[in-house]
Protein backbone atom coordinates (compact mmCIF):
# COMPACT_ATOMS: atom_id res chain seq x y z
CA UNK A 1 0.00 0.00 0.00
CA UNK A 2 1.72 3.17 -1.22
CA UNK A 3 -1.09 5.59 -0.47
CA UNK A 4 -1.35 8.24 2.20
CA UNK A 5 -4.60 8.66 4.10
CA UNK A 6 -6.36 11.21 6.25
CA UNK A 7 -8.75 9.51 8.69
CA UNK A 8 -11.40 11.58 10.48
CA UNK A 9 -14.00 10.69 13.11
CA UNK A 10 -16.98 12.60 14.43
CA UNK A 11 -19.43 12.70 17.32
CA UNK A 12 -22.12 11.03 15.18
CA UNK A 13 -20.09 7.84 14.83
CA UNK A 14 -18.87 8.34 11.26
CA UNK A 15 -15.32 7.72 10.13
CA UNK A 16 -14.21 9.14 6.80
CA UNK A 17 -11.11 7.95 4.99
CA UNK A 18 -9.54 10.29 2.46
CA UNK A 19 -6.80 9.16 0.11
CA UNK A 20 -4.28 11.96 -0.34
CA UNK A 21 -2.39 12.30 -3.60
CA UNK A 22 0.01 15.00 -4.67
CA UNK A 23 0.49 16.30 -8.20
CA UNK A 24 3.36 18.42 -9.37
CA UNK A 25 2.41 21.65 -11.05
CA UNK A 26 3.84 22.50 -14.45
CA UNK A 27 4.56 25.78 -16.21
CA UNK A 28 5.32 28.92 -14.19
CA UNK A 29 4.65 27.15 -10.90
CA UNK A 30 7.30 24.50 -11.60
CA UNK A 31 8.33 22.73 -8.41
CA UNK A 32 5.12 23.40 -6.52
CA UNK A 33 2.58 20.71 -5.71
CA UNK A 34 -1.15 20.56 -5.09
CA UNK A 35 -2.87 18.10 -2.76
CA UNK A 36 -5.90 16.27 -4.15
CA UNK A 37 -7.87 14.44 -1.43
CA UNK A 38 -10.35 11.85 -2.64
CA UNK A 39 -13.02 10.35 -0.43
CA UNK A 40 -12.27 6.64 -0.17
CA UNK A 41 -14.69 5.35 2.50
CA UNK A 42 -17.37 6.49 4.92
CA UNK A 43 -17.78 4.07 7.83
CA UNK A 44 -20.87 4.35 10.02
CA UNK A 45 -19.55 3.14 13.37
CA UNK A 46 -22.94 3.91 14.98
CA UNK A 47 -24.34 0.78 13.31
CA UNK A 48 -22.24 -1.51 15.49
CA UNK A 49 -24.41 -4.15 17.16
CA UNK A 50 -24.39 -3.10 20.81
CA UNK A 51 -25.84 -6.20 22.43
CA UNK A 52 -27.77 -6.68 25.62
CA UNK A 53 -27.05 -4.07 28.28
CA UNK A 54 -25.24 -1.77 25.82
CA UNK A 55 -28.29 -0.18 24.15
CA UNK A 56 -27.72 3.23 25.78
CA UNK A 57 -24.06 3.56 24.85
CA UNK A 58 -23.12 6.45 22.61
CA UNK A 59 -21.65 6.53 19.13
CA UNK A 60 -19.04 9.28 19.46
CA UNK A 61 -15.66 8.59 17.90
CA UNK A 62 -13.13 9.99 20.38
CA UNK A 63 -9.84 8.52 19.16
CA UNK A 64 -8.44 6.96 15.96
CA UNK A 65 -5.19 5.20 15.15
CA UNK A 66 -3.80 3.62 12.00
CA UNK A 67 -1.84 0.38 12.29
CA UNK A 68 -0.06 -1.54 9.56
CA UNK A 69 0.01 -5.27 10.22
CA UNK A 70 3.50 -6.11 8.99
CA UNK A 71 2.68 -9.84 8.76
CA UNK A 72 -0.27 -9.40 6.39
CA UNK A 73 0.68 -5.96 4.96
CA UNK A 74 -2.90 -4.85 5.66
CA UNK A 75 -3.71 -1.44 7.11
CA UNK A 76 -6.23 -1.20 9.93
CA UNK A 77 -8.16 1.67 11.50
CA UNK A 78 -8.53 1.38 15.28
CA UNK A 79 -11.53 3.28 16.67
CA UNK A 80 -12.29 4.18 20.29
CA UNK A 81 -15.16 6.14 21.69
CA UNK A 82 -17.98 6.23 24.17
CA UNK A 83 -19.30 2.79 23.19
CA UNK A 84 -16.48 1.38 25.40
CA UNK A 85 -15.06 -1.07 22.85
CA UNK A 86 -12.35 -0.79 20.22
CA UNK A 87 -13.42 -1.46 16.65
CA UNK A 88 -10.88 -2.55 14.04
CA UNK A 89 -11.69 -1.80 10.38
CA UNK A 90 -9.82 -2.70 7.20
CA UNK A 91 -8.58 0.45 5.50
CA UNK A 92 -8.74 -1.38 2.15
CA UNK A 93 -12.48 -2.16 2.13
CA UNK A 94 -13.85 -0.44 5.30
CA UNK A 95 -15.21 -3.67 6.79
CA UNK A 96 -15.32 -4.32 10.51
CA UNK A 97 -12.71 -7.00 11.18
CA UNK A 98 -13.02 -7.31 14.95
CA UNK A 99 -14.14 -5.62 18.13
CA UNK A 100 -12.12 -5.73 21.33
CA UNK A 101 -13.77 -5.24 24.71
CA UNK A 102 -12.43 -4.69 28.20
CA UNK A 103 -12.99 -1.07 29.17
CA UNK A 104 -16.02 -0.15 31.27
CA UNK A 105 -16.29 3.45 30.02
CA UNK A 106 -15.31 5.62 27.03
CA UNK A 107 -11.99 4.89 25.31
CA UNK A 108 -10.31 8.29 25.08
CA UNK A 109 -6.70 7.69 24.02
CA UNK A 110 -4.53 5.17 22.16
CA UNK A 111 -0.84 4.61 21.52
CA UNK A 112 0.84 1.90 19.46
CA UNK A 113 4.28 0.37 19.99
CA UNK A 114 4.98 -2.31 17.40
CA UNK A 115 2.07 -4.74 17.66
CA UNK A 116 1.02 -3.54 21.11
CA UNK A 117 -1.89 -1.14 21.54
CA UNK A 118 -2.23 0.83 24.78
CA UNK A 119 -5.62 2.41 25.52
CA UNK A 120 -6.80 4.81 28.19
CA UNK A 121 -10.38 5.15 29.30
CA UNK A 122 -12.72 7.20 31.46
CA UNK A 123 -12.94 4.04 33.61
CA UNK A 124 -9.50 5.18 34.93
CA UNK A 125 -7.64 2.19 33.47
CA UNK A 126 -4.87 1.74 30.96
CA UNK A 127 -5.05 -1.53 29.02
CA UNK A 128 -2.67 -3.30 26.69
CA UNK A 129 -3.72 -5.31 23.61
CA UNK A 130 -1.77 -7.62 21.31
CA UNK A 131 -2.90 -6.56 17.82
CA UNK A 132 -1.56 -9.54 15.88
CA UNK A 133 -3.50 -11.90 18.15
CA UNK A 134 -6.47 -9.52 18.67
CA UNK A 135 -6.43 -10.19 22.38
CA UNK A 136 -6.11 -8.12 25.53
CA UNK A 137 -2.72 -8.51 27.19
CA UNK A 138 -3.99 -7.14 30.46
CA UNK A 139 -4.44 -4.19 32.71
CA UNK A 140 -1.40 -1.91 32.77
CA UNK A 141 -2.61 0.32 35.57
CA UNK A 142 -5.22 2.58 37.10
CA UNK A 143 -5.22 6.36 37.40
CA UNK A 144 -7.30 9.05 39.07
Amino acid sequence: MNSEYLICGDYNGRITVWEISERQAGGAAQGSATIFPQLRHVIDNSRIEKGIGRENEGNEVLVLQFWMNEDTREGQILVGGNNKNIQVYSIRNATLEKEMSGHLDSVTCMAIDGSLLFTGSDDCTIRQWELTLNTPSGLVGRHD
